[in-house]
């Protein structure tokens, strides 16, 4: 009987989360940090909210070199590796909050163990740690619940990510907030479990990094 209402207890905290992060404001345009619109097919480095400089960002890496390429933190102070933001509906050019949208990694093939024609779309995939979903590269543009990403506001500046999945079988399609998972392997892994804090990022063009 314990047992059974620590489970009850879980999963209202659970729902309460994902009633929290789907009853969003009304889309609003994404903004860079040079206060610019993101928009679609444009170069971003993804870094986090609690640095003065963007260091520290988002790449892609698989440390048993292998594929598929696992979305993680940088370890060094690097900017990590660009992408680029594909909104779902027909014609969109700028990126919205709360709104459907694919997100694709910018990564030279060769300096990676999958080939040319490994897809650099994110997706999620189940871990071997129980209820934690990992972001990867190899998902598909499309509506695909896997592949399908929510840009949300996280305070008045700041932005998070949020995948929206089936991730078991009866449950109803929600959007649940990315945080950084620190797995064995030593990286802190982008990924979804409602026990991660939520990880606030910003978005930089990468033009103006390189530039630099």
């Amino acid at each position: 009987m314990r047992t059974s209402a620590i489970i009850v207890t879980l999963s209202f905290s659970f729902a309460c989360l994902l009633i929290g992060i789907t009853a969003g404001a009304d889309p609003e345009p994404v903004l860079d940090t040079s206060g610019q619109k993101v928009r679609r097919g444009v170069n971003y480095l993804i870094v986090p909210v609690s640095i003065i400089y963007p260091i520290n960002g988002l790449t892609l890496i698989n440390p048993s070199n292998t594929c598929p390429l696992y979305v993680v933190q940088e370890k060094s102070p690097f900017h990590g590796k660009p992408v680029t933001f594909i909104p779902l509906e027909d014609g969109k050019d700028e990126i919205l909050t709360s709104t459907d949208l694919n997100i694709k990694s910018s990564v030279n093939p060769i300096t990676t163990p999958c080939d040319e024609s490994q897809s650099l779309v994110w997706s999620l995939i189940k871990g071997g740690v129980p209820g934690v979903w990992f972001v990867i590269a190899g998902g598909e543009v499309s509506e695909v619940t896997q592949t399908t990403i929510h840009v949300d506001k996280f305070g008045t500046e700041d932005y998070v990510l949020s995948f929206c999945a089936d991730i078991c079988p009866g449950c109803p399609i929600t959007c649940n907030k990315l945080g950084l998972f620190e797995a064995e392997d030593g990286y802190k892994h982008l990924a979804q479990n409602y026990q991660l804090q939520p990880f606030g990022v910003r978005f930089v063009r990468a033009q103006l990094i390189s530039s630099k």
